[in-house]
């Protein structure tokens, strides 16, 4: 074989080996499975759960494929919180989703290490989930839904249903760690619209009849029910004691509304938890949580029931009417 021939022979032979090694290592790139934790105390198969795997799904996460899950559900007790996230921390997940603000400082506490990717959180500085938005350090970043800045809008709604809205029931459940947080933005945002703000606390559904009862007594002109886990998965029965006494009542999601409540306003939760499947890829890629920043909403919804506004013999002016992202009729 002449010199040339062999120099060939050999150079494809290099390429076709560096190609085979390049062709296993992609192939077991391809068969990792990656391991993440998911903590809420939503239920199994809730909408919100669903957006977040799909936005797994589109990034190429496949479960049962090169995803690997454990779920954890605490049904809305929060004192399950801290067990749950060190059974997940226990098993060296890659990445821990946690579900609001109790769910994501349970899981800090319980690791400092394992990347955790917090959804449905108020204000993470605040919580002491993160030292800034920008710059989360440590192991924490996600989404914000800075729910807290929302006071002044939805006092805004309220007294463009009812002009002469003086007093207005705030309605919390004081088991959220982060109630405080929350309830202490309202009474600054109260006294831009000369209106006086009374609490309410429930934290089973034996207080939220006990908080109505209590409403009843004191007559308020309307209610916001504050952002929480509790009172999210009760927003149907909140909406019905809310008709029943005759109270207009506002919430901050889109899902609170559809269940019977007057009206919301307040970030889209699907659109959060589809992109927080993003901050998950960009960890498992090798990205730091400590250098993500926590990310802000970026879609608003403000959805008007207007069966309820029927049922309250409340006309809902035209120009909210158009502004709303959608009409419950």
């Amino acid at each position: 074989m002449p010199d040339t021939a062999r120099a060939t022979s050999r150079r494809h032979a290099v390429v076709a080996f560096c190609a085979g090694v390049l062709a296993a290592r992609f192939a077991r790139a391809q068969a990792k499975v990656h391991r993440i934790g998911y903590l809420t105390p939503g239920a199994n198969g809730s909408a919100l759960q669903n957006a977040f795997f799909q936005g797994m799904r589109a990034l190429g996460y496949v479960e049962g494929a090169n995803l690997a899950v454990e779920k954890r559900f605490t049904g809305n007790q929060y004192e399950l919180f801290p067990g749950l996230a060190a059974e997940l921390v226990k098993l060296k997940m890659d990445v821990i989703v946690a579900v609001t603000t109790p769910a994501a400082l349970a899981v800090q506490k319980a690791s400092s290490t394992i990347p955790t990717v917090a959804i449905s959180v108020s204000d993470p500085v605040a919580s002491g989930l993160a030292s800034s938005l920008g710059r989360p350090g440590g192991n924490v970043t996600g989404m914000s839904d800075t729910t807290t800045d929302l006071a002044p809008k939805l006092l805004e709604l309220l007294k463009s249903l009812k002009p002469a809205l003086a007093r207005v029931a705030l309605l919390v459940n004081p088991g959220n760690p982060n109630h405080l947080v929350y309830a202490n933005a309202f009474p600054p945002a109260a006294t831009q619209f000369g209106v006086a703000v009374a609490r309410y606390d429930a934290s089973s559904v034996q207080e939220l009849e006990r908080a109505f009862t209590l409403m009843a007594d004191a007559r308020p002109d309307g209610l916001v029910v504050a952002t929480d886990a509790f009172l999210y998965n009760h927003s149907a029965l909140i909406a019905k004691l809310a008709l029943a006494n005759k109270l207009p009542a506002v919430f901050a999601y889109r899902q609170e509304a559809l269940n019977g409540g007057l009206m919301s306003y307040g970030p889209s939760s699907l659109d959060l938890f589809r992109r927080a499947a993003g901050t998950v890829d960009k960890i498992l890629r090798g990205a730091k949580p400590g250098e993500l920043p926590f990310e802000q909403p970026t879609l608003f919804d403000l959805v008007v029931n207007l069966k309820t506004a029927n049922a309250l013999g409340i006309k809902v002016p035209q120009s909210l009417l158009v502004r709303a992202t959608e009409v419950v009729e």
